[in-house]
């Protein structure tokens, strides 16, 4: 049995690997970093730089495989608690789209809370990349 979920993890892997995607799919997403005081105060009481998660999702992007995602910093997304916040849109929907890879809480709101750590941000990125993978098969 697990030789099963092992060779079928491996072809869940390969035939993700032989997805192309098309640059303008994933030219529709925008990921929004909040720069609100309190996503910008919270970053600053756990001794991150002010541009900490802009910075983060910056570097995925641009060494990633979906270079042309769009990225912003953005006033509150209202979840002002649970600081940092991340939000994520496409231009085919109106506000922010919920996403596969958030807790239950996140996808009620449509925001990723406590992007914290590069752990936080990269579970976030998975959940883009994932997002875009899924646009461009329903494209094909």
């Amino acid at each position: 049995r697990c030789d099963i979920i092992r060779t079928n993890s491996l072809r869940m892997s390969q035939v993700e690997k032989a997805i192309d995607v098309d640059p303008a799919v994933s030219a529709k997403f925008k990921v929004l970093t909040c720069s609100a005081t309190s996503c910008a105060k919270k970053r600053k009481m756990i001794g991150l730089d002010d541009f900490a998660t802009y910075g983060g999702f910056y570097s995925r992007i641009k060494e990633g495989e979906f270079d042309n995602v769009q990225l912003e910093e953005t006033s509150c997304l209202g979840s002002c608690k649970l600081a940092p916040c991340v939000a994520i849109q496409h231009e085919d929907f109106v506000g922010n789209v919920a996403l596969e890879g958030m807790t239950d809480n996140e996808f009620s709101a449509s925001v990723f809370h406590s992007v914290i750590t590069e752990g936080d941000v990269d579970r976030v990125w998975s959940s883009v990349e994932n997002a875009i993978k899924i646009m461009a098969e329903e494209e094909e």
